[in-house]
């Protein structure tokens, strides 16, 4: 495969694409159209050149059967449109009337391959289009009589002649169901009447199927040529209104390759907004780069005076472990010291002499001076307890010794009262017991 074009079913510019590509590719050896409308402009451009290089296409009418006899088209793919004509109608009918749901929402047709060699079992050069009883025998069969009168739309185009097989399938439908209590009625806007005329607008379109679906019709079917028509018709399922398309898988296949083509033009317009997008971002990176630079080098001033700070802390650290230290040492000090009020004077002195050092460092830290105050506040307090607690001392001593006393005068008390009484009753003794008569 050497290229791939997107003609949109332009016969001018499919026989103009054919030219070029015979022209850049001079050992080209085939050619495949994957639609209907333009294979007899592609073989055009082929027997213009001389060369022998097969094409492929689809569909079969008068112009692509008489390339087929000269062996100018090698094959084309039937999509027997007179069924995607036919069936879909009476298939709408079925499910009004009594119910029937097909097996699958896509209803696929066979392909039949046409080649030089049967393609006037497809088509009559002189005569038309032939159907034939293997494809009749295929074709969907209306069930049984409608009880209510039923109207199908089906929403006509008659641009190509390929076309026509459609509206053949749909008239002979028509013809059908007439005995079956409905009407079916192939309806084509005006500009879908001209040869070879140019697609009509979205809206326009919606605008001539609500035009028409409001003459009470119970069913539409259409061939759906732009995706942008689905949220249409997806509201008339809603409300209860069957629709059925037809031919239009390949309309959705282009569909796709050209929506793809036009995400790739937007997904460009992209990148290209991101490309500037991208120029000035690297701009502004570079102007936050000298930035950070700036800021890494203030930051190194702040890190290196950070240090510096660090330091300090440390030395002012030190400092209050020595305080700390210093009252812990004055206040064993105290505790140790006897009641003479001398050591107690020297302790407050030295405490004193510590606190006139914490306050030289007031003006570097001031929330360390705001400490050691407290710590002065506390000593102060701390001293007045430490003389409390002396007094409670000598207090407790003096009431131990009077106790002591206590103890010890009535222990006399209580001996002198105990030799009185022995004395006493010695006395009394002798005067009981008359002393011993000696004989001789």
């Amino acid at each position: 495969m050497v290229e791939v074009t997107d003609t949109y079913g332009d016969p001018e510019n499919t026989y103009q694409c054919v030219k070029k590509w015979i022209s850049k590719f001079p050992n080209l050896k085939g050619i495949y159209i994957v639609e209907g409308l333009t294979p007899p402009f592609a073989a055009k451009a082929v027997e213009e050149s001389n060369k022998n290089i097969k094409i492929l296409g689809h569909d079969i009418e008068k112009e692509i059967a008489e390339y087929l006899k000269s062996k100018k088209i090698h094959a084309s793919f039937s999509q027997n449109l007179f069924a995607q004509g036919y069936n879909p109608v009476i298939d709408l009918f079925n499910y009004i009337s009594c119910g029937w749901k097909p097996e699958k929402p896509r209803q696929v047709v066979n392909i039949d391959i046409i080649t030089p060699d049967n393609f006037t079992e497809f088509w009559e050069i002189g005569g038309g289009l032939v159907v034939s009883s293997e494809i009749r025998d295929n074709l969907s069969k209306p069930m049984e009589i409608s009880q209510k009168r039923i109207r199908i739309l089906v929403s006509g185009d008659e641009r190509y002649p390929i076309y026509m097989q459609i509206k053949q399938g749909v008239l002979e439908a028509k013809r059908e169901l007439e005995s079956y209590n409905a009407v079916v009625d192939w309806i084509a806007p005006k500009q879908y009447l001209i040869p070879n005329g140019p697609i009509l607008d979205n809206d326009k379109m919606i605008e001539f199927l609500k035009e028409n679906m409001a003459k009470n019709y119970n069913a539409l079917a259409l061939m759906v040529n732009y995706t942008e028509l689905v949220p249409y018709l997806n509201d008339l399922v809603e409300k209860g209104v069957p629709v059925s398309s037809f031919n239009s898988e390949p309309l959705g296949l282009r569909g796709l390759v050209s929506g793809v083509n036009q995400n790739v033009q937007e997904l460009l317009n992209i990148s290209e907004i991101l490309n500037n997008s991208s120029n000035e971002t690297n701009s502004a990176m570079q102007e936050i780069t000298s930035a950070i630079i700036e800021i890494s080098e203030g930051a190194s001033n702040q890190s290196d005076n950070a240090q510096e700070g660090l330091e300090a802390v440390k030395k002012l650290d030190i400092s209050i472990q020595n305080v700390i230290d210093g009252i812990e040492a004055q206040t064993n000090a105290i505790r140790n010291s006897s009641s003479t009020g001398t050591s107690l004077s020297n302790s407050i002195i030295k405490m004193t002499h510590q606190i006139s050092n914490i306050d030289e460092m007031q003006n570097k830290v001031d929330l360390s001076v705001k400490k050691i105050q407290q710590i002065k506040e506390y000593s102060s307090k701390m001293v007045d307890i430490i003389d409390t607690i002396d007094d409670i001392s000598n207090q407790t001593n003096l009431l131990a010794l009077n106790a002591s006393i206590e103890v010890h005068m009535q222990e006399f008390m209580e001996r002198v009262l105990m030799s009185s009484q022995a004395k006493s009753e010695s006395l009394h003794y002798q005067q009981i017991v008359p002393r011993p008569m000696y004989q001789n």
